[in-house]
Order: C-alpha cells, then structure tokens, then sequence
C-alpha cells in the first residue's frame, strides 16, 4: 500500500502546505509539452512527490500494487454557457483535472494500477466530467487502469444492491446509516480532493462537505430545510429505518447551545416551522458523514485540497476566481479543513461544521492547534506567518448577501467586529427570522 509520509501518518494534527512556483493563471494554464498537461499537473506533480511515501523498497521499484485507489474531487457542476464565455473563469468552481492526473501519475509511478477518479455532484451522468475536461484528462490512461466512475443516478431506486455499501453512523445524530455508492466500500484507499472555495451555507465546501458526493441520491443533498422531514424522501417510513430516532430534539437542542454561544449567523436562515437555522442539520449530516468515513478509512485516507485556484461567491456561478497558488494537504479531514479556512481568510472557529466536528471530539476549531508546515522546506509556521498567502474568499451567504447588497462576508474576528458585519446580520436576520 502506498503511503503518506510518516510525518503526515504519526500525526493527524499535522497539515502541510506547498507554494507553487507559478505566480499567475496564465502561467498555471500554459501547456507543458503534448497531452494537455499544464502548470496545474506539475505544480500537483510537485507537491504530491513530496508528501507519498516510497516507504517499501518494492514500491520505488515501481511494482505493482494490488490495492484500489479512490481518488475524489469536487465536480460538482458542468460549465454554463455563461462560465464557457467567461474570460475570468478559470476553472473554480471544480477541482482542476489536471491537479488530478499529477496524483494519478505518482500513484502510478509508485506501483498502483487499481485507481479510481469518482464523484457524484450535481447531475446523473458524465456531463460534469466531459464539460470539466475530466475525460480529455483520462484519455492517456485509456487502457492502463485508471478510470471514471459517475456516482450520482436519477433517484435511488436507480441503484442496484451492489453497488451500495451501508455504513452504521458512530454517535449520529441526524443519520443512523449512510448508503455509499461504489466504489466507496471502505476497503480501498481515499484520496479527497477538493478544491478551495466557499459555499453558502457551508461556509466553505472542502474535505468535509464533499463527502456528499459519495452518498447515494436522496441521502446526499444535507441542505434540505427542517420541515421537510417526514415527507416525499424523508417520509416517518424512511426516517425510522436510516435516520436517528430523536433527530428533531437532537437537532433543537444543539442548535440551542450554539445560539447561546452567540455564533455569528447562526440564527440565520431559520426554517419557518421549526424555528431551526439551517445551518444546524446542515453541519450535524456533515459531522455524521466525516465521522463514518473517519471509521471506515482510519489509516487509509488522505486530504488534498487542490488551492491553486481559489473561488469566492456561492460556490456555483455567482462568484470570482481569484489565484491562490497553493496545495494543502494532511491525513485529519477536520484539520485540512481548518487550515483551508484560514487561507480563504475565513477562521476556523466560525465554520459551522467544525464547530460541530469540535463538539463530536474531532479536535480543536483554533487554527493555534494545529501544526502546519510549509513545503518544500518543511517548516514549521504559526498561522500568522501563513497570513502572508491568505486569499480572502468572501461567501455570498444564503446567496443573499449580493443581491442585497451587503457586500462582502468574511468570518474572522477583525471583520466580525466590523460595522459591516452588523449591518449584514440585520439584513440577513430581517430576511431569515420567522415572524
């Protein structure tokens, strides 16, 4: 089995960091010989030859590996015709193809021959990885191995039996059991790897939110409001039999506690019956979801977040591209998550989820307490050292915030204190709040 690093391996709190050389898109666009191949592809190549592991002998050889390799992006739209005729937009919005083929080459190049592109975004078909040059990027593995596999159907009766793990929940509270759409089985080694942009309700969309694209359709959209549980898809049938006996007061009584905890937005976006901000089922099913796959691939996953580029906005076509030029990586979901927030100039402590994961014991939300090292030296950084590569990515909140002209939304405690801030929460709670 191919490996990270020890360093990475012995120490889950531990998350590094990789500048690229190239300073522009034009330069990370540019095409690097025949193929396609381009500054994404080598400053991915760089970054993961440093971070796998030649730890057996026979690996640096080259041999052949026999375990499956899951290598999951964020694809989670196809190109509109707005963004194809979108000289500004440079890919954000997924996580570029070629970053992905530089991982495959080093899997490859390391002994693995069993390695598996798959995602399962929005639509039913590989339109997301046609329109995202995911196809054109797989022709130079036709045949060898490598492969695409498009996780997400119609509904999910379109599923067959086998192509369906169950995995139990440890201490959920919203899901009792998840149905992962192979090849997601827990026997393979996970690769995620999103890319770095923000979302409007996650906050930010990384290592963690992306685990939706594994979960089988009807199960994976975590942004669904309170009230419709008990109905359509949700129905008291279906709640009994794969969802938590007490998800309402579980839900209520959490989001309790975080409202007196005076989180900034938090009592946003409130479902209209339940009085519940959407942001609490919407990070608890996240947590559920991480806490599963933590137990599943305990030892046998990775976290690579593809931050060349870096998109503000919704996380969809409203937003901006902006140049980034990082790659982080790490084998905590939680702890990559946490330094991808803070290099979006958003702080960890204000995400959502990982206040959540916090409260489940995944760890710490202050960035302080987590070790970040910069590649390719190896050193050790305090956040405020890491200040220096911050991109701010505001989030277009609820996809409200632009329309009402609230500008930007930034979750750190500079702009939190800031009259803009309490003149967007205003807004927002107008908007939101039940009457």
């Amino acid at each position: 089995m191919i490996l990270p690093s020890r360093e990475l391996r012995e120490n889950p709190r531990r998350v590094v960091v990789y500048r690229a050389r190239y300073n522009s898109f034009e330069e990370l666009e540019s095409e690097i010989g025949n193929g396609g191949r381009n500054g994404f592809y080598q400053a991915t190549a760089e970054f993961v030859n440093m971070i796998f592991a030649q730890s057996l002998s026979r690996q640096s050889r080259g041999a052949p590996d026999g375990m499956r390799y899951v290598i999951k992006p964020n694809v989670v739209g196809g190109k509109s015709a707005d963004l194809v005729n979108n000289p500004d937009y440079h890919g954000g919005i997924v996580t570029n193809p070629w970053s992905v083929d530089a991982i495959i080459q080093r899997l490859w190049d390391l002994g693995a021959r069993d390695i598996v592109v798959a995602d399962g975004g929005g639509g039913t078909d590989f339109n997301n990885f046609m329109q995202n040059g995911y196809v054109r990027m797989m022709e130079r593995w036709e045949g060898k191995g490598p492969q695409l596999m498009w996780m997400s159907k119609p509904s999910f009766a379109d599923y067959s039996v086998d192509e369906i793990t169950w995995a139990d929940v440890p201490n959920g509270v919203v899901h009792k059991t998840f149905p992962f759409v192979k090849p997601i089985t827990g026997k393979e080694f996970l690769i995620l790897n999103p890319t770095l942009k923000t979302h409007n309700l996650g906050i930010h969309t990384m290592c963690g939110k992306g685990l939706q694209g594994i979960v089988a359709t009807e199960f994976k959209h975590f942004c669904g409001f309170n009230d419709s549980w008990g109905t359509g898809h949700y129905s008291e049938e279906r709640l009994e039999k794969y969802y938590q006996p007490n998800l309402r007061e579980s839900i209520a009584e959490a989001y309790q506690s975080h409202v007196q905890r005076d989180l900034p937005f938090w009592t946003s976006y409130r479902d209209r019956k339940t009085g519940v901000s959407r942001f609490e089922p919407h990070s608890q099913r996240t947590a559920d979801v991480v806490s599963t796959v933590n137990k599943m691939y305990e030892g046998r996953m990775l976290n690579i977040v593809e931050g060349l580029v870096g998109r503000d906005g919704t996380a969809f076509n409203q937003g901006n591209d902006h140049y980034v030029g990082l790659l982080i990586a790490g084998v905590s979901i939680f702890e990559v998550d946490k330094v991808a927030a803070w290099i979006m100039g958003h702080d960890s402590k204000y995400i959502p989820w990982l206040v959540v994961g916090e409260d489940r014991g995944f760890g710490s939300r202050d960035i302080h307490d987590t070790e970040i090292y910069l590649l390719p030296d190896n050193r050790r950084v305090s956040p405020e050292e890491l200040r220096q590569f911050v991109v701010p990515l505001p989030v277009i909140l609820h996809g409200q915030s632009e329309r009402m002209g609230l500008g930007d939304i930034l979750f750190h405690d500079d702009y939190l204190a800031s009259g803009r801030y309490e003149n967007a929460k205003k807004a927002m709670e107008e908007l939101w709040n039940p009457r």
